[in-house]
């Protein structure tokens, strides 16, 4: 009896484990945003767009799967639709899901899907080449109403029951509106449109036009990435708003506003330790010699700053030097030099240049880890292996030899045969990238490459060839402070050549006090990577709601030297957000207002795992 009532508990004691251990494997959550994928499409760099806006909470999946697995598409809160050609069993799947109450965002969407978003074709001329929000609803409070430019495709319609959100328009705002952004209540769910193709509007804002791969267009003796900014691809008066950063943050408004019914969504700042800006400092090693160094490094240093150095002839530069460098926090990086074929840079020269500089770096300092990258005269490749045009090539070179960050794209333009072409200098300067912030880049068939491209805005060149050091140091300023106070948000890249310093000298010294005085470290580009890599690697999973309580947890593989930041919305439903605990400490609640909403933020250590629960009553 005795065993067998052993044995009976024991059995008991397995089936409850068996249990919990079923409903642990069950109760786990999808995440709440979905990305449909098609061949050929954009769907990976959309992930790319969500986490560069801190919604490190989605799902990239095949749209076949809605045709193999009846109500999988009802498992999410909101589903991506990137432009894709599409089977008729797959619209109706997606028709379907809207109309049984899920919320749906499509970019240049199949004409075939246009009842869901309550429009009907138009056969009017191609609209202009900007958007503009219409009159502010409370959902987009904040946001700019400015004409914004895009570089993309785009598709007419007619609002025949949908609420018109922007309008394509001209420069002035007054050209050729029709709807741009829609939004239609279809049956029991919502549905948005972007009637433009968003995804490669952003990236084409940012790296440029893809037709002008491998041309020299700018008169400026060799190819560089700023050849393909030309024939007025950057509207000057724009750089100051950041476009593309703005069109993203449309995005995510409407992301928040088909999910307002649905849980809140946490999400990843854009900056360390709730900072409203980061910088990072460069130096171009040139032909310099070591003890020309001495000086430049030593005052950085004293300035509490740190920098990346490119060199380009490891033999003037002794490996006890760069060691000593290396040791005080600085970055030691690879200058490749193909100026010899500057005019003319394929594949195979841009490859052997970038090889050969780390070979270079390896035998003589040991250096075998080069994470960033700028090219000599930023030298830019257009050309992939097989001799066709990719305006991507430079990036995915680097790719291939293990570089992660690209530093070639930099505001310099003088003596061009377009007179300044990549807009005002000064306090106006802007990015003519249309954005401040660092993303992946993709290449025209919708492909990843996995290299950040940090964009080299406060260019000392520029202005030391026009005898300019007030200009050079007010168009860091202007980015900082409307980074810090008019919510155009910046990673401000300084370049500082050594062999220049007798021009840069005065005003980065006062670049560094102004950084210090904000309260704004000063990074190489190896830590930016590094911030950037933690902040992507981030996980938001198993998001549920009950009872008003939010539950989540943060998955962070990666860690970096700053801590990360996390908000949460501060009001749902008409709820406001009354606690936060993190791995079951109570959280105190700081408010943050961005971009006219409000959020409560908290720092977590990056490289670890938390719990999180937000109370909202």
């Amino acid at each position: 009896m005795r065993g067998g009532y052993r044995h009976f508990l024991f059995s008991m004691m397995i089936a409850i484990w068996c249990s919990c251990v079923t409903t642990r494997v069950f109760a786990k959550s999808n995440p709440p945003i979905l990305i449909l994928q098609s061949p050929g499409d954009y769907s990976e760099y959309v992930g790319e767009m969500l986490k560069v806006e801190g919604l490190n909470c989605f799902t990239i999946a095949p749209v076949s799967n809605s045709t193999t697995e009846p109500g999988w598409l009802t498992r999410f809160d909101l589903v991506i639709l990137p432009k894709s050609k599409l089977k008729a069993e797959e619209l109706k799947r997606l028709s379907d899901f809207v109309n049984g109450g899920g919320h749906l965002i499509a970019f240049e969407p199949d004409e075939r899907l246009f009842p869901i978003f309550g429009i009907r074709k138009l056969n009017d001329a191609a609209p202009a080449g900007y958007i503009r929000l219409l009159a502010q609803t409370e959902w987009m409070v904040g946001l700019l109403n400015n004409p914004l430019r895009i570089h993309a495709g785009s598709s007419s319609g007619k609002p025949i029951e949908a609420i018109v959100l922007a309008s394509f328009t001209g420069e002035t705002a007054s050209v050729n509106e029709q709807a741009a952004i829609v939004l239609n209540k279809y049956g029991e769910g919502e549905a948005i449109a972007f009637l433009y193709d968003l995804p490669r509007s952003i990236a084409a804002t940012r790296q440029g036009n893809e037709a002008l791969a491998a041309q020299e267009t700018d008169g400026i003796t060799g190819i560089r990435a700023m050849d393909l900014f030309t024939g007025g691809w950057v509207n000057g008066a724009q750089n100051t708003l950041n476009p593309a950063d703005e069109q993203l943050r449309i995005l995510t408004r409407c992301i928040d506003r088909l999910g307002r019914f649905k849980k809140p969504l946490p999400r990843i700042w854009y900056f360390p330790a709730q900072r409203n800006a980061a910088i990072v400092l460069t130096n171009d090693g040139e032909n310099t010699e070591e003890h020309d160094f001495v000086q430049q490094f030593r005052e950085v240093s004293e300035a509490g700053a740190a920098m990346t150095l490119y060199i380009l002839e490891p033999e003037k530069i002794s490996r006890r030097f760069v060691d000593s460098l290396h040791n005080a926090g600085h970055e030691m990086a690879a200058h490749p030099d193909a100026t010899k074929d500057a005019t003319a840079p394929d594949w195979k020269i841009v490859d052997h240049a970038i090889g050969l500089k780390l070979q270079q770096l390896r035998d003589d300092y040991g250096i075998r880890n080069v994470r960033t990258n700028t090219n000599h005269w930023f030298v830019w490749c257009g050309l992939d292996s097989s001799g066709a045009h990719d305006f991507t090539a430079g990036a995915k070179l680097e790719e291939k030899h293990g570089i992660r960050m690209d530093v070639n794209y930099a505001h310099y333009d003088n003596n061009s045969t377009q007179p300044h072409f990549l807009g005002a200098s000064g306090w106006p300067q802007g990015n003519f990238t249309g954005s401040g912030l660092s993303m992946k880049f993709v290449d025209s068939g919708g492909k990843l490459v996995h290299v950040y491209q940090l964009f080299n805005n406060v260019y000392d060149q520029q202005y030391m060839e026009k005898k300019d050091p007030d200009g050079y140091f007010d168009a860091f300023r202007g980015l900082i402070d409307r980074s810090l106070d008019s919510g155009i948000f910046s990673v401000t890249c300084i370049r500082a050549h050594n062999n220049e310093y007798f021009f840069s000298r005065t005003p980065l010294l006062h670049m560094l006090n102004y950084a210090r005085q904000k309260g704004i470290p000063v990074w190489t580009a190896s830590e930016w990577l590094s911030y950037m890599t933690a902040k992507d690697d981030v996980q938001f999973t198993d998001l549920r709601e009950s009872n008003h309580l939010l539950r989540f947890a943060i998955q962070s593989a990666t860690a970096c030297s700053e801590p990360l930041t996390c908000l949460l919305p501060a009001e749902a439903r008409g709820m406001k957000l009354k606690s936060i605990f993190m791995d079951s400490r109570k959280l105190p609640l700081v408010s943050k207002k961005i971009k006219g909403r409000a959020w409560m933020v908290f720092n977590f250590k990056s490289g670890t795992n938390h719990q999180v629960e937000a109370h909202y009553e």
